[in-house]
């Protein structure tokens, strides 16, 4: 059920992370920046439900979501301020709240990871910005980004 989102700003935004010379601060930004575009495909399927406003000229039926939204987030610091710029008051949370409706994201998916986590959890779909080759050492997605947490904050 692993879903790789192959649009192609997506893809133009995450090869730019992966280059070694990218250094924290542009790192950070460019990991918010597909955060963005990968929340919206993401929320393509959010149900909304018809509610009554009043716009500064009329009052019209717009569409609103009504429901509180759960996320469960793999490299969490990485994406998640991206999702939340999105939907400032989700909650990140895990699949114990018995949500209707649960999505795993991934800022890189590795075939070996992807494969764990569908036998684990054979309900839950699966989003990625990319399908790399394999795990090396160390558990490392292959390319990849090396360890993302630590380039975020420049640990290296």
């Amino acid at each position: 059920m692993l879903t790789v989102i192959n649009d192609p700003l997506v893809q133009h935004r995450l090869s730019l992370p992966r280059k070694i010379e990218t250094r924290n601060g542009k790192f950070r930004r460019l990991v918010r920046e597909t955060s963005l575009l990968l929340g919206s495909e993401l929320l393509r399927d959010l149900p909304l439900e018809p509610l009554a406003i009043e716009t500064p000229i009329e009052w019209m039926q717009a569409w609103m979501r009504e429901k509180k939204l759960y996320f469960i987030l793999r490299a969490a610091a990485g994406i998640l301020e991206g999702i939340l710029d999105l939907m400032p008051t989700a909650a990140t949370k895990l699949k114990t709240v018995r949500a209707r409706q649960t999505k795993f994201v991934y800022l890189l998916a590795a075939p070996e990871g992807a494969a764990v986590f569908e036998s684990a959890h054979p309900d839950v779909p699966v989003y990625a910005k990319a399908l790399d080759r394999q795990l090396g050492r160390h558990a490392y997605i292959l390319p990849g980004l090396d360890d993302a947490g630590d380039r975020l904050v420049n640990v290296k």
